[in-house]
């Protein structure tokens, strides 16, 4: 999502569990940040630019409606004029990939999954980035569909997946046949 003509914003999250629950901590994940865009747009409040400060917020949200549930997340900020990401990690892996052109490259940030603890503690990271990239984002359920692998021979594959710049992500899923799998383990995303 655009912030302003600066930025970018994004968020890649998997809520525990599965069923009306969880979704509904989909829901609430999406008004928050919904809201947070309309203060910075109306009253110029940068929360929604401090990944931090978004991961305890939505944090305390989740502690209070007292669901049951937490959630990992991934959330960036891409200044376009620094051409930078800063970030937070809450528990999410495998952890984003990136492909500069010529080689890939995980963002290895380890967090705190939301919604799990009462005072947990968040990092905020900051990278550059290439001038010319793509990102991959997957959730864990990703991973599951990668069988009779250890979890690094999946790291590996996974970049080795995306480390060609002429696959799309139509590609990478019929490199694995998603889409004649019929029973998933997990969701994927």
């Amino acid at each position: 999502f655009e912030i302003g003509n600066r930025y970018i914003g994004f968020y890649m999250a998997d809520v525990s569990g599965h069923g009306v629950s969880s979704a509904i901590v989909t829901v609430l994940l999406k008004n928050f940040i919904d809201n947070r865009l309309e203060k910075y747009s109306l009253r110029n409040d940068l929360t929604i630019l401090d990944p931090v400060e978004i991961c305890r917020r939505l944090n305390n949200n989740l502690k209070r409606e007292n669901l049951g549930k937490y959630l990992t997340i991934f959330y960036g900020i891409i200044d376009i004029e620094k051409n930078t990401l800063k970030y937070a990690n809450c528990g999410q892996f495998p952890f984003p990939a990136v492909y500069d052109g010529t080689k890939a490259f995980y963002i290895e940030d380890k967090g705190t999954p939301v919604g799990l603890f009462r005072n947990p503690v968040f990092r905020q990271g900051e990278t550059p980035l290439p001038d010319s990239f793509s990102m991959f984002f997957a959730s864990d359920g990703f991973l599951d569909i990668l069988e009779n692998m250890s979890v690094s021979e999946k790291s590996d594959y996974v970049l080795e997946l995306v480390s060609n710049e002429h696959d799309s992500l139509d590609r990478i899923i019929e490199k694995l046949d998603l889409n004649k799998k019929e029973n998933l383990p997990d969701d994927i995303t």
